[in-house]
């Protein structure tokens, strides 16, 4: 992943989790029962772990490539026998 997407990553995570938060937090049905607390840079301790095959890596991504060239071509297809090239 380049820098820019990691950040965009982030930045797409808090915003999902603060969506939650707010839901429950502001929702007449839950009550709080208590606040997850962590270590000052417990970030920087974790070890990093690699992504599951199910949670994607390489061959999700190379998956993903291969429809959208599909796609594109079969776009492109239909545009040729609409037009007749």
């Amino acid at each position: 992943m380049f820098e820019g997407e990691v950040d965009d990553a982030k930045a797409e995570v808090e915003s999902r989790v603060a969506h939650w938060a707010n839901f429950f937090k502001n929702h007449a049905e839950y009550f709080e029962v208590g606040k997850l607390v962590k270590e000052q840079d417990w970030e920087k301790k974790t070890p990093v772990r690699k992504l599951c095959k199910a949670a994607g890596g390489e061959e999700r991504m190379e998956k993903a490539r291969q429809i959208r060239r599909e796609r594109e071509w079969l776009a492109t297809a239909k545009g040729r026998m609409q037009y007749g090239n």
